[in-house]
């Protein structure tokens, strides 16, 4: 009985140091991106990154969630809230990057657009 509570108390330390682990492994590799690229382009790569890194989490958590060691550990219940939040957040950064993007490339464009149509209607007016 007592050995049973040892093991399931190791094996929960052991998820959670796991899972921060993790957490921490995906901080460090997002730093490094972000520092080593610094342009538009790779912002949006980031960002995909980021989303496949969360949802693998999610499906992580989720499959750790599923096993009988962890079905009644409120720690790991609070980390896949958590991610959740977090895949939620990230999801919003890249619709919000990616709008503010192409709302940039379409004002420079229907600008020239607009700008040549003025300039042919003065060309035909004189």
């Amino acid at each position: 009985m007592l050995l049973n509570y040892i093991f399931r108390f190791f094996i929960n330390l052991l998820s959670v140091i796991s899972l921060l682990l993790k957490e921490l492994f995906l901080i460090i590799i997002y730093l490094i991106i972000k520092l080593r690229f610094r342009f538009i382009i790779n912002e949006v790569f980031i960002y995909t990154v980021e989303i496949y890194s969360a949802i693998f989490i999610f499906f992580g958590t989720v499959y750790l969630l599923t096993r009988e060691y962890y079905k009644n550990n409120r720690i790991v219940i609070c980390f896949f809230i958590l991610n959740e939040i977090t895949v939620l957040y990230l999801i919003s950064k890249v619709f919000i990057f990616t709008s503010r993007f192409f709302r940039l490339i379409f004002k420079i464009k229907f600008k020239d657009f607009f700008h040549k149509l003025i300039q042919r209607r003065n060309d035909y007016i004189n």
